[in-house]
């Protein structure tokens, strides 16, 4: 070989090796890199188990653990000594078994199983590991699942079995379909789950149906909220049924609703008893109603020929006659006065027992209540010889809120028996009051005698209806033992009680205890300076009322309190013509009025002011419903006083809107003709005291007024007949609004207080305004009875109305 030949061949030599080198140690570096990342891999496997919050088993089928995650080590800490012993891996015995003869195939099972309180759901696998037959355990805590399916299941059955029906519907209120209904609703309604399920509620709706509650129904549900009311549905034969009905909106877990759930109920038969219940209790109105009715009218029919009879024998017996003559006109006298006695009491217990009589709470004069009662009564104790004496004592208030005509009722019933059964001695009458436990003022009411007393086994059933202490009572004193019956009743009413001491032979107390309430001392102020109020009685005054009876008031009142210059008008448009032509200082102004009414005439005063002047303008109204007064301010009118008119209230307002001179003091008016406390029982129907302060007494001019108020009365019932129609009606409305002012101004409240239902009910049907024309008609002749006048009433009765 040449020497140039080796000198090349000496290099690529070592290129050569360390070609081979390079590569070599390349596939080395691979090796180990791969090496590496398997060897990473492979912990990272192995970390997974161990990392593993369930717990994970692997054993050999001869039972040594090959592999415990920490979570089983935890959960299962004895077992590694139990193995499959242990409750976590015991009756495996098939499943090895098994997997033993199929070796080579994987085998699988599942199964739940229950360690402590804790239940998991297993996961047993068949492997082979490092050329042993093992198998993994796996394991997941299913306790709340179990829990919540355990839930659901009762649930289910709940909702299943209930007796409620429950329908489960979608969201959708336009179509909201039915996805699930109960057996009790199928039950109730008649049709199949199948023929529901996919339907809308409105299968089980009908005629019945209201759309009303339907309507609140979907607005309260539109608003998310529950709903719960009454609801008719109809079963498949098309029967009705009420249901008391309960849904609920149902949300998923971001708040929105995606279900309405309904609970129902049958109430069916607590709607047909409820019904049931309203036909008797409105038979029952009807009887208590028609038993009124029937006493009010034989009360009138009796009452009427009664004060006949007593007038005329009182006049027989002024007349010159003989001593048997006189006897027979003094017992016809007596017995018609006894008779009547009668009467009133019947109708006063017929009241309490339909719940029709009511007590008044105004203030009062005590002491002149007591004094009128004792002075109606002393003159029949002087004619048996017997001595009335009576004793108020001066810590009993001046004035006191209540019902002065019933207690002067409660005392005329116990005074008036006291004298009745007393022949020889005295009666003793003692008013005094104290504070009870509570600091509240009680007034005590004695009335003492010296008469025949009452046995001790009767004393208790004095206070029973047509009951006395003897027969022989009812024999020689008279009365029929109503008396004590009604006493108590209005004893009881007012809150208070009544009881009896008696000796026999000896003497009888009895005693009263009346709660009370001291009138305020502001109104005690306002009314007892009410008369030294100076008042300009030389100012014009104008009254503007469409009723002749009213406007006959409100001039006989201004004359007797010394005003001279008081013009009438008749109407709101005659009242604005005089307004403009005299310059008024305060006007009366009626409120409801033909044409023109009170309201309107007084905005139209108050727009032409320039011409007229500020006037002062009083609303006179017979309206007592809430709001009149601010509706009668809204309209420019400075005050507002109501009908009937108290005359001191009257006084009052003038005092205020005219004021005089310190020396102006009006001329001061007679007891009778202020606010009268009538003893009369038949004062709620007729106050003669206050008719008589139209007349002073004359009686050509108590004749003219009797007439004038027939005539009008008559023409507003003529109405009133006519209007009998269905749905709300102003003519029936006007015509009992100006019936009612008229007749509490004459004093006949009873007929006010009728014709003031009739206006509150003139948006009723035709019946129910029969009804109350009726009420009406027979209070308008117990006071044309009182009056003894001959009316065309007859011609308005109800059996006259075609339905």
């Amino acid at each position: 070989m040449s020497a140039d030949f080796l000198s090349l061949l000496v290099p690529v030599s070592i290129l050569i090796v360390a070609a081979i080198i390079f590569f070599m140690c390349l596939r080395i570096y691979k090796y180990i890199r791969s090496a590496r990342n398997a060897h990473e891999e492979i912990r990272k496997i192995a970390q997974l188990p161990i990392n593993n919050p369930n717990p994970l088993v692997q054993v050999t089928f001869e039972g040594d653990i090959l592999f415990i995650n920490p979570a089983a080590e935890s959960i299962f800490p004895d077992l590694r000594k139990r193995i499959f012993g242990h409750e976590a891996l015991s009756g495996l015995e098939e499943f090895i078994g098994k997997a033993k003869k199929n070796a080579g195939k994987k085998q699988a099972l599942t199964r739940e199983v229950a360690y402590q309180d804790q239940v998991y759901h297993q996961t047993i696998s068949s492997v082979v590991v490092n050329g042993k037959a093992a198998l993994v355990a796996y394991f997941y805590n299913i306790t709340e699942i179990k829990k919540a399916q355990e839930k659901a299941r009762l649930l289910e059955a709940a909702i299943v079995n209930a007796k409620d029906g429950v329908i489960i519907t979608k969201a959708d209120l336009d179509n909201p379909e039915i996805i699930f209904v109960n057996e009790a609703v199928t039950r109730l309604s008649g049709y199949e789950a199948e023929e529901l399920i996919g339907q809308t509620p409105r299968i089980l709706q009908g005629a019945g149906t209201s759309r009303f509650s339907l309507n609140d129904l979907r607005d309260t549900l539109e608003k998310g909220k529950p709903y719960k009311g009454e609801l008719q549905n109809y079963t498949k034969d098309g029967i009705a049924y009420w249901l008391d009905i309960s849904i609920v909106p149902v949300k998923d877990e971001k708040g929105n609703i995606t279900h309405f759930a309904a609970i129902e109920r049958d109430v069916t038969q607590r709607k047909a008893f409820e019904k049931e219940m309203q036909i008797h209790r409105e038979a029952a109105e009807v009887s208590n109603r028609a038993k009124g009715d029937f006493l009010a009218n034989m009360s009138h029919e009796l009452r009427t020929p009664m004060n006949g009879i007593i007038g005329l024998s009182e006049l027989l017996m002024e007349m010159k006659m003989t001593g048997e003559q006189k006897e027979l006109a003094d017992a016809v006298n007596s017995s018609a006065r006894n008779l009547l006695i009668l009467l009133n009491d019947i109708l006063d217990l017929s009241k309490i027992e339909a719940g029709e009589l009511t007590l008044e709470n105004i203030p009062f004069d005590t002491r002149r209540a007591v004094r009128q009662t004792v002075d109606l009564l002393r003159p029949i104790a002087s004619r048996k010889g017997v001595v009335l004496e009576s004793t108020i004592n001066p810590i009993v208030p001046e004035r006191l809120m209540g019902d002065p005509a019933r207690l002067q009722q409660i005392m005329s019933n116990l005074i008036g028996n006291a004298i009745k059964f007393t022949d020889v001695g005295y009666v003793k009458v003692d008013i005094t009051s104290a504070r009870d436990k509570a600091g509240d003022p009680v007034l005590f009411l004695r009335v003492e005698d010296t008469g025949i007393g009452i046995p001790e086994d009767k004393r208790e059933v004095i206070f029973e209806k047509f009951i006395q202490a003897d027969v022989s009572t009812a024999r020689k004193y008279g009365g029929t033992g109503l008396g004590l019956a009604i006493t108590k009743e209005l004893v009881e009413m007012m809150g208070g009680v009544i009881s009896v001491e008696s000796a026999e032979g000896k003497g009888t107390t009895f005693y009263v205890e009346i709660p009370v309430e001291v009138a305020a001392k502001s109104e005690v102020l306002a009314r007892a300076s009410v008369s030294e109020v100076p008042i300009n009685t030389s100012a014009k005054i104008m009254v503007v009322d469409d009723h002749p009876i009213n406007l006959l008031f409100m001039r006989k009142v201004l004359k007797k309190l010394g005003f001279a210059d008081v013009d009438e008008a008749i109407c709101g448009k005659d009242a604005i013509g005089m307004a403009e032509k005299k310059k008024y200082d305060l006007i009366f102004m009626d409120c409801q009025m033909p044409e023109i009414d009170g309201f309107e005439a007084s905005t139209i005063i108050r727009e032409r002011e320039e011409l007229i002047g500020d006037v002062t303008i009083i609303a006179v109204t017979a309206d007592a419903m809430k709001g009149a007064r601010e509706k009668c301010l809204d309209a420019g009118m400075n005050e507002y006083i109501s009908k009937p008119v108290d005359v001191e209230k009257l006084k009052a307002v003038l005092g205020e809107w005219l004021p005089g001179k310190p020396g102006d003091v009006v001329p001061s008016m007679s007891e009778s003709e202020k606010t009268p406390i009538s003893a009369s029982a038949d004062a709620y129907v007729l106050d003669w005291d206050r008719l008589r302060m139209f007349t002073d007494g004359d009686p050509e001019e108590e004749r003219q007024l009797v007439e004038m108020f027939v005539t009008y009365a008559e023409e507003t019932l003529a109405i009133l007949k006519e209007r009998c129609v269905d749905g709300a009606d102003e003519e029936w409305k006007k015509a009992a609004h100006k019936l009612k002012g008229s007749a509490a101004n004459l004093g006949a409240q009873a007929l006010s207080d009728k014709c003031f239902a009739a206006e509150k009910g003139f948006d009723g049907d035709a019946q129910r305004k029969r009804e109350m024309l009726d009420d009406i008609i027979m209070a308008y002749e117990q006071v044309t009875g009182l009056l003894g006048v001959e009316t065309q009433v007859k011609t308005f009765s109800v059996s006259n109305i075609s339905a």
